[in-house]
């Protein structure tokens, strides 16, 4: 048992949920897709902005 003058929980620290329960899977999930993309989703964004650019400019 803690004892009642143990520090307070840091605000971005939580508890996980239970394993094998939905919210433990779901946790999991979005733990390994931030891991698999990290930023490359912006990068994909922006390199085809910058595509459909050129080809604008090359059309017109």
């Amino acid at each position: 048992m803690g004892s009642s003058g143990q520090k307070p929980r840091k605000p971005n620290q939580r508890h996980l949920p239970k394993v094998g329960t939905k919210a433990n899977v779901d946790y999991e999930i979005a733990q390994k897709r931030a891991e698999v993309f990290r930023g490359w989703p912006w990068i994909i964004v922006a390199v085809l902005l910058v595509v459909l650019l050129i080809a604008f400019i090359a059309i017109t």
